[in-house]
Parts: structure tokens; sequence; C-alpha cells
């Protein structure tokens, strides 16, 4: 989805780019307005950085419209989804899904849940990864058998400037971030 959104950011600066040097002759005839020469830089703005948590948004939105968990890994929030089956062409709830991997998905809003714990099991060398993204698809931190290990862990996830008391048998505090892109990742305290 990354991928995608940044195909589409560049794809879309390329075309603003390439409109701009066509209109360049037909500009020097007249003369710009700079109110509706903001008003076009602002709109141009708003659809590059407003895309990525539109679409995020779009996909929480059907993903997590349903009362219970279900085998598609569509999930109510704060609770996770899984897979059951692997996807097909027919699936299409995410973009450019692989179709050898089952996958797992929740959509947390740890204001209404308060600090949530995730329990990654045992995995005896599987590969695994637990991916937390912020608004923009981008990683907050990526929890996989190198830097959590294969003997299972417990990670609690928190908003940021969390002050809470850290539970017992937790191996790892991250810092969530509500749609920040900056400064929301603090690995163990």
């Amino acid at each position: 989805m990354r991928k995608l959104l940044y195909k589409k950011s560049v794809l879309t600066s390329l075309v603003c780019s390439l409109s701009s040097i066509i209109a360049m002759p037909s500009l020097a005839q007249q003369s710009i307005n700079p109110e509706e020469e903001l008003a076009y830089n602002l709109g141009v703005q708003a659809f590059i950085y407003g895309t990525g948590p539109l679409t995020v948004a779009a996909v929480r939105q059907t993903t997590t419209s349903v009362d219970a968990p279900m085998d598609n890994a569509m999930a109510p929030l704060n609770e996770m989804g899984k897979t059951r089956v692997l996807s097909g062409p027919q699936d299409r709830i995410v973009p450019t899904v692989n179709n050898d991997t089952l996958y797992s998905q929740a959509h947390y809003d740890l204001d209404l849940s308060g600090p949530m714990v995730i329990d990654i099991p045992r995995t005896d060398s599987r590969y695994y990864i637990v991916q937390l993204l912020d608004a923009y698809s981008d990683s907050i931190e990526d929890l996989h058998v190198k830097n959590v290990g294969d003997h299972g862990s417990k990670v609690i996830l928190v908003n940021k400037g969390w002050a809470g008391e850290v539970p017992e048998g937790i191996d790892r505090v991250v810092e969530s971030c509500k749609q920040s892109k900056q400064g929301c990742v603090t690995p163990a305290r």
C-alpha cells in the first residue's frame, strides 16, 4: 500500500510539474492572481498529504464495520481479525495482498481502549512480522524475529506520553501516536 501511495504521489507531482511547464507560454501573457495560485497550491498539497490518511480511513471503516471478527481479517475496532484461507483475486480489502500469506489485522483506538497488550506467541523460527502503522501507512514499529525473538513476547502499545505503570511480564513498550508522522516510537522503557 505504501508503494502504491508513493507511486501516486510521484505521478501527481510529475503531472503537476509537466502541466506547469506546458502552461508557461500562456502564463507570460496572463497576470497571475496570487490568491488563485495560493488556492491551487493548497489544493495540490491537500491532495498529496491527504490521500494517505483518507485511504487508511476508508480501509479502517470497511474492515471494522462488523460486529465480530470474521475469517477475512475484518473485525470490530480494537479486536484482531484473522484470515483462515489464502487470499485470491476476489479479495480486495487491502491492496497488493500476497496470496501466499495468512494475515491478521486490527485497527485500534487507544483513547477508547487504553493501553493494549500484543501477545506474540512462540514461533519456533517461523517468519512473522507485526507491523504497527500510523495514518500515513508509515511504520511506527515492526516487531519480528530479529528484534523480538521466536520465544514469544508481550508488547504493550500506549498513547504517546502515557505515564502509567508497565504491567509485569511486558517485554517492550511501544508509544503510538494519533495521526502524526514524527516522534511516534519509544521502544522499551
